[in-house]
């Protein structure tokens, strides 16, 4: 059984993110919502690979304001992983 820490439970949040990214992805979405899908995309990429990004909240928080409304579950977990990051001074 995996343990319980804050970096296992943000990876698990960033994988979470990754998979409801794909769902919003295989939906008709118009060009402003796929630019601003592969920048979460890519930002979440690099979370998992380095834990550290600069301008990762910006891109995450216009992520949250463009998908509020339409995709409430990927709104969410773009908030728990703001949440995480800001927890562990990312």
């Amino acid at each position: 059984m995996k343990e319980i820490t804050p970096e296992n439970q943000f990876h698990d949040t960033l994988f979470k993110l990754s998979e409801q990214l794909q769902k919003v992805e295989s939906v008709s979405i118009d060009d402003k919502t796929l630019k601003l899908l592969e920048s979460v995309k890519e930002k979440t990429q690099h979370l998992v690979e380095e834990t550290k990004h600069s301008d990762t909240d910006s891109t995450f928080a216009d992520a949250v304001e463009h998908f509020e409304d339409t995709h409430p579950d990927l709104t969410a977990t773009l908030r728990d992983v703001i949440n995480m990051l800001n927890n562990i001074g990312i």
